[in-house]
């Protein structure tokens, strides 16, 4: 009786880290991905699907497609939603480390306005600006352009 109890309390058992351990490998394959960085969002106007007036707690990875911002959050990354960006709003600001929680020290902050007037507030680590900026980034022709 003893075993098919423990075989019983078993099964679920190896489902359940079976399928944590399915999350976590889904979720360092994600992040592994060409044009990917962490990430930590928050409205300042408006509203959006899946983002919050406040800095989460955990991380999130994102990435451009063209100018949609596919963004991944929770612990496998497993909640995908994407938000259609207008334009940048602002300049790139540097961000407080003590604000914005776990995700380095060397922080930088960019606003987009969303397709629905809604303004969000992006912090990235300083390494990721690039990348952060997407279809956004503003470079200057290079000198040597010109002949």
């Amino acid at each position: 009786m003893l075993w098919a109890l423990l075989a019983l309390l078993g099964v679920p058992l190896w489902i359940v880290v079976g399928g944590l351990a399915l999350s976590l490998w889904q979720r360092s394959k994600f992040k592994k991905q060409e044009g990917v960085f962490p990430t930590k969002i928050r409205l300042e106007s408006g509203t959006a699907p899946g983002v919050s007036e406040k800095w989460p707690p955990m991380s999130s990875f994102a990435v451009w497609v063209h100018d949609v911002l596919l963004v991944h959050k929770g612990l496998g990354l497993i909640s995908t939603f994407p938000l259609g960006v207008e334009a940048p709003k602002g300049a790139v600001e540097s961000a407080d480390p003590e604000e914005v929680k776990r995700l380095g020290e060397n922080l930088v902050l960019l606003r987009f306005r969303l397709d629905g007037g809604a303004v969000l507030a992006m912090a990235v680590p300083a390494e990721s600006k690039a990348l952060a900026q997407g279809p956004f980034l503003s470079g200057e022709p290079e000198a040597n352009e010109a002949a």
